[in-house]
């Protein structure tokens, strides 16, 4: 997955292996459990996006600007 957040925000990531429910900015890609990700149409973009709720814990964390 693809999580956009913050300086700080992608620190906190790196340091405690979880993705909070919140953040912009920056890209963070990562490894999530297929279970904890849905499916929903994006009516704007015309393209389907996976997303996923609440915190996540993460692995394979790369932080790219």
């Amino acid at each position: 997955m693809r999580h956009y957040t913050n300086s700080k925000g992608a620190q906190g990531i790196a340091d405690s292996g979880v993705v909070k429910a919140t953040g912009q900015n920056k890209v963070i890609e990562f490894d999530v459990s297929v279970s904890r990700v849905t499916s929903r149409y994006n009516s704007k973009s015309g393209f389907t996006e996976w997303v996923a709720g609440g915190d996540l814990e993460v692995t394979n964390i790369t932080v790219r600007r």
